[in-house]
């Protein structure tokens, strides 16, 4: 049995293929993009399409991380797109 590489968004709570999804780690507050998953530390992952970074600067959801996103880092993800 072939088994399937998947992971959670934390944005909607899903599952996805490793393949539909962007990586982020946490550093010291501080979400960085992955875009070659090579980054040491915790991979935090949301599904790729623009809504989802959208909803990635909410205020909701970095305070449930205690985390914040500088905007270059959503630039880079939007041209990972």
């Amino acid at each position: 049995m072939k088994r399937c590489n998947s992971r959670k968004d934390i944005i909607s709570g899903k599952s996805f293929p490793k393949n539909e999804l962007l990586r982020l780690i946490l550093i010291d507050g501080q979400f960085i993009f992955d875009k070659d998953s090579s980054l040491q530390g915790r991979g935090y992952y949301i599904h790729k399409d623009l809504e989802a970074i959208q909803t990635l600067k909410s205020e909701k959801l970095l305070k449930r991380f205690k985390a914040r996103i500088a905007d270059e880092e959503i630039n880079k993800m939007k041209e990972a797109l």
